[in-house]
């Protein structure tokens, strides 16, 4: 006897069976999209991020989604792009960012210059790491909590 033979000589078992189905993913459907852990705080999708409020001399770390510049220690500190060549064993600032009062993303090198849009052809320039010599930049991104 095939399922199609046995569903039309049982219908009542057929029918309460897809009830049974159709109730079980209702039910994990809702189970899968309540809130889940009400009281804890949700994982951060953003790390820490290099900042510095003297021109890229002297830096610090901070949460990465702050909204720069932002004050610190009555200063305006922005974020910082850290490089090396060596693993490490030295590295540089190669550009500082910040945004405008408009929501305009400016980079400019440490140590003086302009800023200018991200937008702006120069800004690749400033960007892009070069390493002297031997080895490929490799971006330095701080400690995790």
């Amino acid at each position: 006897m095939g399922i199609r033979a046995y569903i039309n000589e049982n219908r009542q078992i057929a029918v309460a069976i897809a009830v049974v189905v159709v109730a079980a993913v209702v039910v994990e459907t809702v189970t899968f999209l309540q809130p889940r852990g009400q009281g804890i705080a949700p994982p951060k999708l953003v790390g820490n991020a290099y900042y510095s409020a003297d021109d890229g001399k002297s830096l610090f770390v901070d949460a990465g989604d702050q909204a720069t510049p932002f004050d610190h220690d009555g200063k305006p500190a922005v974020k910082v792009y850290l490089y090396t060549c060596n693993g490490g064993m030295t590295r540089w600032v190669q550009y500082l960012e910040k945004h405008d009062a408009g929501g305009t993303v400016l980079v400019k090198k440490p140590g003086g210059g302009d800023w200018i849009p991200d937008t702006d052809p120069r800004a690749d320039t400033i960007r892009t790491p070069k390493c002297n010599g031997s080895g490929s930049p490799v971006r330095v991104l701080p400690p995790s909590e």
